[in-house]
């Protein structure tokens, strides 16, 4: 199933639509509750990663990480 989120991704950078690229990264992490490398990094990710989605992937990211470091521990 996470193939279709991945060609979905790839659909989304390739027409520029950067609010979809931001969604169907969360919707990845949320579903798949992967690690994600640097997409400064990566050529096909380099439109995404000057929009301003970009920024709002790291601040959910810093977000994310921050809520997990305050959850609770069982």
């Amino acid at each position: 199933m996470i193939d279709g989120y991945w060609t979905l991704l790839t659909a989304d950078l390739k027409l520029k639509d950067y609010p979809a690229a931001f969604a169907t990264l969360k919707t990845i992490d949320r579903s798949f509750q992967m690690e994600f490398g640097d997409f400064t990094t990566i050529a096909d990710y380099a439109g995404f990663v000057k929009s301003p989605q970009y920024q709002e992937w790291n601040t959910y990211l810093k977000s994310k990480k921050a809520s997990t470091k305050s959850a609770p521990k069982p």
